[in-house]
């Protein structure tokens, strides 16, 4: 005859529960201070909460006072709930999404921005375009690019394209005059997803 789970044994997956509940609390938590410090939406946080628009047993409210909320009668299974507790804690465990690491990251971007970005020097860099820098080096086909040419190349090219509202072929022109490209090349086709993007 098998035996019966033990009390433990029962309590275990109601603790895993309660701790899920108490992982969106702590993610609310930290949401706040960031809305407080005016970096709500930004770094980590902007990861967090195109996850939470996205899943669909999460219900997301940017004037509530609990922004992120499992939607009443949800059913994660264990592996979904997983996955959204790993998305969570990475967001908890993450310097950015704490507005003091945030204002030193663009702090620094800022200076290697002016360092880098000599084309705009004459520019006032707003706190956008900052974020959309640091942004920019950490995607996948900017960085493609950026390792060609430089990042302060491929983010001019990007700029001035964009202020003469012009093309995915008119960014590829400008870059063609820096870089070879050849008919076996992704280059193209990651210039048009990167100014699709970004535009």
């Amino acid at each position: 005859m098998p035996r019966k789970r033990s009390s433990a044994g029962r309590r275990r997956s109601g603790s895993v529960q309660t701790n899920f509940y108490i992982q969106v609390e702590k993610v609310n938590r930290q949401l706040r201070r960031l809305e407080r410090s005016g970096e709500y939406g930004s770094y980590a946080s902007k990861k967090l909460l195109r996850m939470a628009n996205e899943a669909k047993q999460i219900k997301y409210n940017r004037k509530a006072r609990s922004k992120i909320s499992i939607k009443r009668g949800s059913k994660f299974s264990l592996i979904e709930q997983r996955a959204v507790a790993k998305r969570f804690q990475e967001f908890l465990g993450s310097k950015l999404s704490k507005a003091s690491e945030i204002k030193k990251v663009r702090a620094e971007t800022r200076r290697k921005v002016k360092m880098k970005l000599q084309g705009l020097r004459d520019e006032v860099l707003t706190d956008k375009d900052i974020d959309e820098f640091y942004s920019l080096t950490h995607d996948d086909d900017f960085r493609y690019l950026a390792d060609k040419i430089g990042d302060s190349d491929v983010y001019i090219l990007l700029k001035e394209t964009q202020k003469e509202g012009g093309s995915a072929e008119d960014l590829i022109e400008k870059l063609q005059q820096f870089m070879i490209f050849t008919n076996s090349s992704d280059a193209a086709d990651k210039a048009r997803r990167l100014l699709n993007k970004w535009t």
